[in-house]
């Protein structure tokens, strides 16, 4: 069983008011749509993003051959399409790091992500990533060009986004 699954399953079987997801609600793996997320916002549960940068690769503005994703090294399929979203933030003046921290809160029941750092100054670099508004076309523009799920229901604006309070 997939960990979405696995936390799919305790939100239905539990009255759980909180749940984090690791690395399953992200730019390149949006497998948490598929049951947590739904179920979540059914039962008013509220979702932790955590590890959004993927191991890495979605942690810096050019992904390339060396990357990780998943606690491994990435494959040129993903490296492909993170270089892929990367343009797109691009053209839209952001970074595929601020993507990577604002996309999880597109999702209304997703209520904050976790962000944790080797050094002092990671800490502060990841803080003022999510500070940073992101227009809603790049949203728009990734699901046009196949690059976020386009079973995922329209995101609501991340750069708007508040979640709900974890209760």
């Amino acid at each position: 069983m997939n960990q979405s699954a696995m936390l799919a399953r305790f939100v239905r079987e539990t009255d759980a008011d909180v749940m984090m997801v690791a690395g399953r609600w992200t730019l390149l793996d949006q497998s948490a749509a598929e049951d947590l997320l739904p179920l979540a916002e059914q039962r008013g549960v509220t979702v932790l993003a955590a590890a959004v940068f993927n191991s890495g690769i979605l942690a810096t503005d050019a992904p390339g051959t060396g990357s990780f994703f998943d606690y491994g090294p990435a494959g040129d399929a993903v490296v492909d399409r993170a270089q892929r979203i990367a343009r797109v933030a691009a053209r839209h003046g952001c970074t595929l790091p601020e993507l990577a921290v604002r996309y999880p809160l597109t999702h209304p029941a997703v209520g904050a992500v976790v962000l944790g750092g080797a050094s002092a100054d990671q800490m502060a670099r990841n803080a003022d990533l999510g500070s940073r508004p992101v227009p809603d076309e790049v949203w728009t523009e990734l699901r046009e060009e196949g690059l976020i799920s386009g079973s995922v229901p329209q995101v609501r604006s991340a750069s708007a986004a508040k979640g709900h309070p974890v209760r």
